[in-house]
């Protein structure tokens, strides 16, 4: 049996937390589905912002 373990990087985290904070919640006290849906957010602000970077750029 195998375990779906994420690691994360200490910066994904920073962002995870600061997502988190962004919400009113504080990350030592955050759920488990709190802190996955804020790891969502923030893996999404990554990917849109580095699109706009990249498309942008072209110009």
């Amino acid at each position: 049996m195998s375990a779906n373990v994420i690691i994360r990087s200490d910066e994904r985290n920073h962002q995870r937390d600061q997502a988190l904070r962004e919400y009113g919640i504080d990350p030592s006290r955050a759920s488990a589905h709190q802190k996955d849906m804020a790891d969502c957010i923030a893996m999404e602000t990554n990917r849109a912002y580095h699109e706009a970077h990249r498309i942008g750029g072209k110009r």
